[in-house]
């Protein structure tokens, strides 16, 4: 009974397409800086056109990003519940300096930016608890914020078939693999450090997945003699299929909110290791004292756990069955719908209060309140 619509900056209409694209390319002439600024108005801008009198048409707004949330929400005039889903969030501008070279008036204009859009929004559904918190620190007691972890579909994932071009090409190997974008933050070649320390040349690391780190690592890995123990495997579609042909993940990521990835692995029969970072570690439950380990761990003593592990492979079946166990429990796609379409039904209750600016203001929703006090 639910009709959605997905609408992105491509659904503007193709004059506002030509003029913020051309307005882009031409403030980007004036630098790196203004290309940043550009690019973000362009992608606002076009959203708030797609979005021009769709409060006709649908119920409620839900934005991954909070640039189309706002977007949205003055598109619409705020006639609907505007709900922003907190996929990537540690502290927006300082990831975002690392990534462009901002000056630091760049970087004041990128923080009153962010700053004025979480001041705009109210309804926030996170996917983990350090979302939660890092949520908070930006809107303090203001607006209500939803836990709603991720899901995966666990059948699908569970049944996918290797990729049998890589199970042929590492038959008497042990698969490390490692899957997401190449950037600095994901810190790949903490893995290619470690490559290099380990003692077995039987284990051979996988990283899949392509982004700026791309031509770094690839040197990385030839400097260092590891063609054969490193191979960059590029974007994959089949990325189950992947998975299904490794012998464990390994996430070694400085920043994350939720760790998705994490989760279609352990989905998939792969037992998965992360770093203590942002909300991995609450994807793991009973089983994340052994397969968290500290920031601060060194690449020879990554690679001396990995061999361990290897020696035991009884343990490390155990290990990827109780990791199963314990996110199927807690991470699957019903539950998520349930928890969104409930959080849904609350927004639309509170949304004439949130437009008074009446509602109360706990930092949290009415329902996880009633759960918190029921426990």
């Amino acid at each position: 009974g639910h009709s959605v619509r997905v609408l992105t900056p491509d659904d503007a209409p193709m004059v506002v397409r030509l003029l913020t694209g051309g307005l882009r390319r031409g403030l980007s002439l004036m630098g790196p800086d203004w290309n940043g600024k550009a690019t973000a108005w362009k992608w606002f801008a076009r959203i708030a056109c797609a979005c021009i009198g769709m409060q006709r048409h649908f119920d409620i707004i839900h934005a991954q990003d909070a640039g189309s949330a706002v977007a949205a929400g003055l598109a619409t005039r705020w006639c609907l519940p505007v709900v922003l889903t907190c996929h990537c969030f540690n502290n927006t501008v300082p990831e975002l300096a690392e990534t462009a070279d901002l000056s630091s008036q760049a970087y004041r204009l990128y923080e009153r930016w962010f700053k004025w859009l979480y001041h705009k929004l109210h309804l926030f559904m996170c996917p983990s608890e350090y979302a939660v918190e890092r949520v908070r620190s930006y809107t303090g007691e203001r607006g209500v914020i939803e836990l709603v972890p991720h899901g995966v579909p666990f059948d699908i994932l569970g049944s996918s078939l290797p990729d049998t071009s890589l199970t042929a090409a590492s038959t008497g190997k042990h698969i490390v693999l490692n899957a997401g974008r190449l950037e600095p933050h994901k810190n790949q070649m903490f893995l290619v450090e470690t490559a290099a320390a380990l003692t077995r040349r039987d284990i051979v690391f996988w990283l899949a997945g392509d982004g700026s780190e791309m031509p770094r690592l690839a040197d990385a890995i030839r400097q260092r003699g590891l063609q054969d123990r490193v191979i960059l495997l590029g974007h994959r579609d089949n990325l189950p299929a992947v998975m299904k042909a490794a012998t464990m993940y390994v996430h070694v990521a400085r920043k994350e909110t939720f760790g998705l990835v994490l989760l279609e692995a352990i989905a998939c029969g792969l037992p998965a290791f992360a770093a203590r970072a942002g909300g991995t570690p609450e994807l793991f439950g009973e089983t994340e004292s052994q397969s968290v380990f500290p920031p601060e761990t060194t690449p020879g003593e990554l690679a001396c756990s990995i061999e361990n592990w290897i020696r035991n492979p009884d343990g490390l079946s155990r290990l990827a069955h109780n990791q199963f166990m314990n996110a199927h429990e807690r991470f699957d796609i019903p539950r998520m719908a349930d928890q969104t379409l409930a959080f849904y039904a609350e927004a639309l209750t509170l949304w004439p209060e949130i437009r008074q600016g009446t509602v109360h203001s706990a930092g949290q929703s009415r329902r996880q309140e009633t759960r918190q006090e029921q426990s």
